[in-house]
């Protein structure tokens, strides 16, 4: 618990625009202690690594989060459709976030578009689809050390990436993934 406020503080604190990269740390502890937590909790059952498996598995998962996230688009489309754009493209940008699709294009207004925080699920939706393939190849890895070397790896990876990549790589799933490998290893 205490991870999860540290990590909420620095997501407020960088949406104040005091310091940029605290709520970068702080979105990455939100996904590594998902992972772990799935890890932990699944890693001795047998879950199917099948891809319609892990389809239905990864929408369990957002089953409780999605409808409230269907009411803040609605409720938010009058404010949305503001915006200087034809009624086709809001039309294709409201699909696109209600398929939870908006965190695989790199157009801001996509991303952040209709509720600022969809990206969120949209990236958590792949990341929970990869968690029976990740937790699969974990079991399969004979070696301790294999893992720890990956382990310390995507840390490196993680920490320069939170420097050195372009704002939507922040947002795109295959980004994220890096999250999912730290959290289950």
């Amino acid at each position: 618990q205490v991870l999860r406020a540290i990590a909420c503080i620095g997501i407020i604190i960088c949406h104040t625009k005091i310091c940029l990269y605290l709520g970068t740390w702080g979105v990455s502890i939100f996904f590594v202690l998902a992972c772990f937590l799935f890890s932990y909790n699944y890693f001795e059952k047998d879950i199917s690594s099948s891809f319609t498996n892990s389809i239905l598995f990864s929408l369990k998962r957002i089953a409780k989060l999605y409808p409230l996230y269907i009411c803040a688009v609605i409720a938010l489309l009058p404010l949305n459709g503001l915006q200087n754009h034809s009624i086709s493209e809001n039309i294709s940008t409201l699909a696109i976030h209600i398929l939870l699709l908006q965190s695989w294009f790199s157009d801001i207004d996509i991303v952040y578009g209709q509720t600022g925080v969809g990206w969120y699920l949209s990236s958590i939706l792949f990341i929970f689809v990869l968690i029976p393939y990740t937790l699969r190849f974990i079991k399969q890895c004979k070696s301790i050390k294999i893992l720890l070397i990956i382990g310390m790896s995507l840390i490196l990876l993680q920490i320069l990436g939170t420097y050195y990549t372009p704002f939507n790589m922040y947002t795109f799933p295959i980004s994220r993934y890096v999250d999912v490998c730290i959290g289950c290893i």
